[in-house]
């Protein structure tokens, strides 16, 4: 992966994906190791899936998820099909390969 990281990000989200600079914007400090890496990883899958559709063409499926989501009467960012397979992905990564290492 080429995706740039920086530290400093603000707001309610664990960290954010620019799609279309490729950085990985993560916050300055976390609770806990397990919450940072969790993060990461999930960051991390957001870019893998822009590099496996696409920007333009995840950009489209992401907001339509969203779309979808708050149609429903579901939250566009948390209920967001795209959202849900990067976090399940990242836990799933975490308890694999670094769980037992802290």
């Amino acid at each position: 992966m080429k995706s740039k990281i920086k530290f400093g990000a603000r707001g309610k989200n664990e960290g954010e994906y620019d799609w279309d600079r490729d950085i990985i914007n993560l916050r300055r400090s976390y609770p806990s190791v397990k919450e940072f890496i969790v993060s990461v990883l999930h960051e991390l899958h957001h870019a893998d899936q822009v590099r496996k559709y696409g920007r333009k063409r995840f950009l489209k499926k992401y907001i339509q998820a969203s779309t979808m989501a708050d149609v429903d009467g579901f939250d566009r960012y948390s209920d967001n099909k795209w959202e849900k397979k990067a976090e399940n992905w990242a836990k799933q990564e975490f308890n694999k390969r670094w769980k037992n290492k802290f």
